[in-house]
């Protein structure tokens, strides 16, 4: 029996339900329809401590006495991983930046998101969307991860006759990524 395709939702929000989850959700659920098995972590209820700064560090061996320990090992074991973050000063949350930094350690203990397929929301009804968005794609481009087409969403309002479609659309593609990697067992290079 084939193993079921993980999708892990990150939730970049200070707020458990907020629109920024409400977006996410709808991805997920699209993506749980089409068989996948999806999580959410809602980084404010998660305890993160600050990035050490230290480079060189493998994840297993780093001390932070907080939850970022079990959260590599699940987003180590995703196929994919979506963010969704509101926009605060034209940009990500502070939580998905600690989260991103946080993330440092897994680059150091070699490229482990490479292959993993993204997506990426950014809510923000007071601008700084897109450069949420390109701040996403270049840090986890960077890591080796892969954006499929439409994977990259911004919303600035509450409702746009587009937006089902694309959220939908976010989810169909995730999966058709992730899929069209598993036949090719495609090797990026680290």
């Amino acid at each position: 029996m084939e193993e079921k395709m993980k999708i892990i939702g990150i939730n970049g929000s200070p707020f458990v339900k907020s629109r920024t989850s409400d977006l996410l959700n709808q991805v997920l659920k699209t993506a749980e329809n089409l068989g996948a098995e999806t999580e959410v972590i809602n980084l404010a209820e998660n305890k993160m401590n600050l990035p050490s700064g230290k480079l060189g560090l493998h994840y297993k061996d780093e001390k932070s006495n907080d939850d970022m320990p079990e959260i590599y090992e699940k987003l180590i074991n995703a196929d994919a991983l979506i963010f969704a973050t509101p926009t605060h000063w034209f940009n990500v949350s502070s939580l998905i930046k600690i989260f991103i930094d946080r993330l440092t350690v897994l680059e150091e203990s070699g490229f482990l998101l490479e292959g993993k397929v993204v997506g990426f929301i950014a809510w923000g009804p007071e601008g700084g969307a897109t450069n949420a968005l390109e701040n996403l794609a270049l840090i986890f481009n960077h890591a080796g991860c892969v954006i499929p087409p439409y994977a990259l969403m911004y919303i600035t309002n509450d409702k746009y006759e587009w937006m089902e479609k694309d959220l939908a659309l976010m989810a169909q593609n995730i999966i058709k990524q992730v899929k069209a990697q598993k036949l090719t067992n495609i090797s990026w290079g680290y």
